[in-house]
């Protein structure tokens, strides 16, 4: 047998010619990048223990931080609300400032019965140990009920303290009335303050008879502050001329005031809600002198409700 040998130079092209060479290397390239990204996913043995270390520390870190981050806020809320609640409260411990004319405290209570009574009245409900329940009103109208010689008593909230303060003003005594009841000092506005003291008396407030039968009582209004200032105006015209009141009296009348004067045997007829107290002084006086001047003497009054006349008897 004739064996032919192999041509190895074309066995090798046979084997590497180009198209199986191409195939080859593309299988080659996609078996390696299955083998990289298995090796990146799987993260396998102590590389892998790593990575799931890392991610699980990572959310831990983060969960604390979410609760750490609510836990302060808690925190600043119930210091905020603790500020809030100690800011609003009220002390009981009232402090008392005087506003206007001094204390007559001779004639009235001091500031001590004052001071006492606004602790009770704010003792008296728990909704008066805060700002924004207490009834601040109330107190203040509670405090005038019973001191008829308070002109004003106003209660003030403290910003930053929790001491209320009262800011008080006292009224000023204007005349002593006296009737069935007993005698009494009336303030400017007409309203019984106090029953008559020999302080009231020193200080020489006008005296006046009521035979009205009005029955009087502490913080009762009596006459109107225009009647008062009539008969204070009356008594100050009077006594600019050197003429002595002996007697002011308000008879059953309507409207009207007497005044007895001293030496004279007559008395003269005001109206207190006719024209002003000047005009009806200044109509007494003229007809005083004309009297005088023509030495006639009225035997019971002298009559000046009348604007601009005078009538005697």
């Amino acid at each position: 047998m004739h064996l032919k040998k192999k041509n190895k130079q074309a066995t090798l092209r046979q084997r590497l010619r180009p198209d199986q060479t191409e195939s080859r290397r593309t299988i080659a390239q996609t078996f390696s990048y299955h083998t990289q990204r298995s090796d990146q996913t799987t993260n396998t043995g102590r590389d892998g223990a790593k990575f799931r270390s890392q991610v699980i520390g990572s959310a831990a870190k983060t969960i604390g931080n979410f609760w750490l981050q609510r836990f302060g806020l808690g925190i600043l809320l119930i210091v905020g609300l603790a500020s809030l609640f100690s800011a609003l409260t009220l002390s009981s411990d009232v402090k008392l400032q005087q506003i206007g004319p001094a204390n007559r405290s001779s004639l009235f209570h001091n500031q001590a019965a004052y001071q006492a009574t606004a602790t009770e009245l704010l003792n008296s409900s728990l909704l008066n140990h805060n700002k924004i329940t207490i009834d601040s009103v109330k107190l203040s109208r509670e405090l005038l009920t019973r001191y008829p010689e308070l002109a004003s008593a106003t209660l003030t909230l403290p910003l930053l303290s929790h001491r209320p303060i009262v800011y008080i003003s006292y009224t000023q005594p204007a005349l002593i009335l006296h009737n069935l009841t007993g005698s009494f000092v009336l303030d400017t506005s007409g309203k019984v303050l106090a029953p008559t003291s020999p302080e009231a008396v020193v200080l020489g407030l006008p005296s006046v008879n009521d035979q009205s039968g009005f029955k009087l009582a502490l913080n009762s209004q009596v006459l109107s502050s225009n009647d008062i200032s009539f008969i204070q105006t009356v008594v100050a015209g009077l006594q600019a001329k050197q003429v002595t009141i002996t007697e002011m009296t308000l008879p059953t009348a309507a409207n009207e005031l007497d005044v007895a004067i001293s030496g004279k045997p007559y008395f003269v007829k005001f109206n207190l809600h006719a024209a002003s107290a000047k005009i009806q002084v200044g109509s007494f006086l003229a007809a005083q002198q004309r009297l005088t001047g023509e030495s006639i003497t009225p035997a019971h009054y002298i009559d000046v409700r009348v604007d601009g006349r005078a009538y005697y008897q």
